[in-house]
């Protein structure tokens, strides 16, 4: 019987939390990545086992303070797209549900490293 543990475990830090003062760089650079993100309008497909689906099927998805604004363009799934994902997951279960902790907390510090790396002022513009 295999244990599911990581036997060398190293604590996690949080991110310092930023000020964003005004006129710092910190600040400059989160406004810069804001203006980014209201000025484009991103078009978002349906992701089935790895591969984008254009629907055609639109739902807009508009800024919560400024509802003229269309952030995004969703392709809604369609009902044969969605019995592919749920078929997709259950594979795909298979393998994952095998997977050592080790290496599952691995695909999580990525996201992480990712979140908090150079595209951080992106990921919080785009929240805002």
């Amino acid at each position: 019987m295999t244990i599911n543990a990581i036997p060398h475990w190293t604590p996690t830090v949080n991110e310092p939390v930023r000020p964003y003062l005004p006129g710092t760089q910190q600040t400059q650079s989160l406004k810069a990545a804001y203006e980014r993100v209201m000025s484009e309008t991103v078009e978002i497909p349906v992701i089935v086992n790895g591969e984008a689906h254009y629907t055609g099927d639109i739902f807009e998805i508009r800024s919560p303070h400024d509802h003229s604004k269309v952030l995004a363009k969703l392709h809604r799934a369609t009902p044969e797209l969605v019995r592919q994902a749920i078929a997709g997951s259950l594979e795909a279960w298979k393998k994952w549900s095998r997977t050592d902790a080790h290496n599952r907390l691995a695909v999580f510090l990525k996201a992480a490293e990712y979140i908090c790396g150079p595209d951080r002022d992106l990921m919080n513009a785009s929240t805002m």
